[in-house]
């Protein structure tokens, strides 16, 4: 297997538990009025963990591979050494190690009240995050968004100056170029298509996050309130179909996923 391939599989499982997970349970509460976090304690912290760190995942896995991407292209001659499958796999155990521990504190404080019959969700009242919930907000917001996109746009404008260096120098050479020539069309190819897969996350995650930030600092009359749930539910939809249109980047990414995904299915036959 290959790095790529290796990030794409990543990417593709931490999509699955995102749509199944996160978004499931988005959709029963919005749609169905069902908050599994109500029906008892362990499920009351695990439905707001895995609301959060399972998309976060997913961003950050996208930025290791951008990143990795970033260093094939401008310093070709430590790939061997940095970019092995090896330590694709320890880069992402290690960003899921740090990102599940970095969210846990937050959750150490919910518990269930129960008023008039109606059991919820929610944080301590005596606790630090039911008078600091904008340290939640703020500390997922950067991990979630603000840090993946400015990282991902540092490098993939990195890639496209390098391509444009490529393409001077092969025109200023006459079209003669050295090495191989179909090896680096391959690797041209593959980076657009991810820079591809990075502009399609922006895309979906942006609008929600500018959302959030306007709710946290405006007002809200009565009116645009019921605009703000509306506006809401439409930008969970945007956010959660990046993590559902991915798995067809991923198929268009290269061979390995392809062939990784192949074998998956003939076991199962």
């Amino acid at each position: 297997m290959t790095t790529t391939s290796r990030f794409m599989s990543a990417l593709a499982l931490a999509d699955i538990l995102v749509l199944s997970m996160t978004a499931t349970g988005a959709w029963l509460e919005i749609v169905l009025d069902i908050r599994i976090g109500n029906y008892s304690l362990a499920l009351c912290h695990a439905s707001h963990y895995f609301y959060y760190v399972p998309k976060v995942i997913s961003a950050w896995i996208l930025v290791i591979a951008t990143v990795e991407r970033a260093i094939r292209l401008w310093m070709p001659h430590r790939v061997r050494l940095a970019c092995r499958p090896s330590i694709a796999v320890a880069m992402i155990a290690l960003v899921c190690g740090l990102l599940s521990v970095a969210y846990l504190p937050f959750f150490t404080e919910l518990e269930l009240l129960t008023v008039a019959n109606l059991t919820d969700c929610i944080f301590q009242e005596s606790g630090f995050m039911i008078t600091n919930i904008d340290t939640l907000q703020v500390f997922d917001l950067c991990m979630f968004f603000v840090c993946p996109f400015s990282i991902i746009l540092v490098c993939n404008l990195s890639i496209l100056i390098k391509i444009i260096k490529s393409r001077k120098a092969v025109q200023a050479s006459g079209g003669q170029t050295t090495g191989n020539e179909g090896g680096r069309r391959m690797l041209r190819t593959v980076t657009w298509r991810i820079i591809g897969l990075c502009l399609t996350f922006c895309v979906c995650i942006g609008p929600y996050q500018i959302h959030n930030m306007f709710l946290w600092t405006g007002t809200s009359t009565s009116t645009s309130v019921l605009w703000s749930f509306i506006r809401s539910d439409i930008f969970h939809i945007i956010m959660f179909l990046n993590n559902g249109v991915n798995f067809i980047l991923y198929c268009m990414i290269g061979s390995g996923f392809r062939k990784d995904l192949m074998a998956i299915c003939k076991c199962r036959n």
